[in-house]
């Protein structure tokens, strides 16, 4: 039978290993998104609009609003997700609803007028900055 000291040690350094697991997790996540989110990344663009994620599927300097709403449900800065809502309600291009992407310098230059899924995660992120989910 093991000592009740033994057993507090080992309890201990069980949540010690799962806070360092954790944290490095956490800094590798964070380093990976400070990357897409940079300009060592292709297809992340800036522009007088908006700035964010592309791809080789989308033309030249158009970004993916669902890819802002994602960015805004990944992080725990309430102030990026408003900043994120209130550029993704800017960047409709006139029409109230959002679109598989659009121009960073022109938001009214969009691909698809309407598409279900970056609405879908619009409103998800909309929930989750009002903290109903």
């Amino acid at each position: 039978m093991l000592a009740s000291w033994m057993i507090q040690t080992y309890q201990v350094c069980w949540r010690r290993l799962i806070w360092v697991t954790a944290t490095l997790k956490t800094k590798f996540i964070q380093a990976t998104c400070r990357t897409i989110l940079s300009t060592e990344n292709p297809y992340f663009y800036q522009g007088k609009y908006a700035s964010g994620l592309g791809s080789s599927h989308t033309f030249y300097r158009y970004i993916w609003p669902i890819a802002l709403s994602i960015q805004g449900l990944t992080t725990r800065d309430k102030a990026e997700k408003k900043f994120l809502l209130d550029q993704l309600v800017a960047c409709d291009g006139g029409t109230g609803v959002m679109h598989e992407s659009f121009h960073v310098d022109d938001p009214t230059l969009y691909s698809r007028e309407w598409f279900s899924c970056t609405n879908m995660m619009f409103c998800e992120l909309v929930l989750d900055y009002l903290d109903i989910r």
